[in-house]
C-alpha cells in the first residue's frame, strides 16, 4: 500500500445535494454500509430524506474528502459542490448519518417546497451576522433561519416586508443550502427577482478570501467545532487578540474575539460574543440575571459551545 505523505491529519467536508431519493432509508443504510466497508473514520451529521442530501462532516486523512466523491459519483448528485478544509483534529464528536424529514429546520418543514425543481430555487441569522458580514449588509430582525420565512409573510415584521415583489433580492448564507431553501419560499410567495450566492459564503472565501479586495467584513459562522472562519480559511480562534474587534453582546465595546460562546444558564443557552472583561465580570454568564441561575453548566475554558447537558 501507499502512503500519502501530503495528507492532512483530517478534513472537513461540507456539501448538499436537492434530488429525488425515492427510499431515503434504504440510501442511509447504502452509505452507512460503503463508509464500514471501507473502514473509514467519518463525524458530523449527513443527513438524507427524498429531496436530497446535507453533510458537515470530518474524515481522518482524506478519507472525508473519498466519502464525499463517492457520493458524487452517483448520478443523483453529480455535479455538488464539496468545500474541504484541512483540520487538526475531527471537527464533530461523532458520527450522525440517518434519515431527517428536513434537511434544514424551517417552521413549517421543508417536504412541500419543490427543492428538487432547479427553476424554482433561487440572510443569514443574527448572530452569525455579528461575527461576520458582507460590507453594508444589515442585521436581520431574525435570530434563527427557522424563522425567516413565517416573519417574512407578516406585514412589517420580516425583512422583505413591504418590498416590491418585483425587486432583485441578493441572499447569501454559510454553504448555500439555506439560501436554496428560503429562495424557493420566495418565489411561493410571489418574488420574481430572487438570486443567491452559488456555494455560500465558503465558496466565496474560496475564490476571494485571500485577496485585498474581498467585501466580507471579519469572520464567517460554521457549524462545526470552529464556530467561525476568517477569510482566508483560518479557524478564527488562532487569529488571537488581532481578531478581538467584534461587538461584546454584554457591554457594547468592539473588543469581543471570536468564535461565540454558550451561555451557561441552561434555560438561556444564548449563543453571544463576549470580551474578556465581561467574562471575568459575568463569570462567562451573558448577563446578570443568569448569574443568578440555579439550572446552569460549568462554565466554558475556551469560546464554544457546549454538548448535550
Amino acid at each position: 500500500a501507499t502512503v500519502d505523505e501530503d495528507a492532512p491529519k483530517y478534513q472537513l467536508i461540507t456539501f448538499f445535494r436537492f434530488a429525488a431519493i425515492e427510499d431515503p432509508v434504504a440510501e442511509v443504510e447504502r452509505h452507512r454500509a460503503h463508509i464500514e466497508r471501507r473502514g473509514w473514520e467519518l463525524r458530523g451529521r449527513i443527513y438524507v430524506n427524498e429531496q436530497g442530501i446535507n453533510a458537515q462532516m470530518s474524515g481522518r486523512g482524506r478519507e472525508g474528502e473519498e466519502y464525499a466523491q463517492w457520493v458524487e459519483s452517483d448520478a443523483r448528485f453529480a455535479g455538488m459542490r464539496i468545500s474541504v478544509y484541512p483540520m487538526d483534529a475531527q471537527a464533530h464528536p461523532r458520527l450522525a448519518l440517518r434519515y431527517k424529514p428536513n434537511l434544514v429546520q424551517l417552521e413549517g418543514g421543508t417536504n412541500h417546497l419543490p427543492l428538487t425543481d432547479r427553476e424554482k430555487r433561487a440572510k443569514p441569522n443574527g448572530y452569525e451576522w455579528d461575527v461576520g458580514h458582507f460590507r453594508g449588509a444589515e442585521r436581520p430582525v431574525q435570530e434563527s433561519f427557522r424563522e425567516t420565512v413565517y416573519t417574512n409573510v407578516q406585514d412589517g415584521l420580516g425583512p422583505l416586508a413591504n418590498v416590491d415583489k418585483e425587486k432583485p433580492i441578493m441572499m447569501y448564507c454559510t454553504g448555500g443550502i439555506r439560501c436554496d431553501v428560503y429562495s424557493t419560499v420566495l418565489r411561493e410567495q410571489g418574488y420574481k427577482n430572487v438570486m443567491t450566492l452559488e456555494g455560500g459564503v465558503q465558496a466565496y472565501f474560496d475564490e476571494y478570501g485571500k485577496r485585498d479586495d474581498q467585501l466580507w467584513d471579519n469572520h464567517l459562522f460554521v457549524f462545526d467545532s470552529r464556530l467561525a472562519m476568517a477569510p482566508d480559511g483560518r479557524p478564527s480562534a488562532e487569529l488571537g487578540e488581532a481578531a478581538a474587534t467584534l461587538r461584546c453582546y454584554c457591554c457594547g465595546d468592539s473588543s469581543a474575539p471570536p468564535p461565540h460562546r454558550n451561555c451557561p444558564n441552561v434555560d438561556c443557552n444564548r449563543l453571544f460574543l463576549v470580551c474578556s472583561k465581561c467574562t471575568d465580570k459575568l463569570d462567562g454568564f451573558c448577563c446578570e440575571e443568569c448569574t443568578k441561575s440555579a439550572h446552569v453548566r460549568p462554565q466554558l475554558v475556551v469560546p464554544g459551545r457546549y454538548e448535550k447537558y
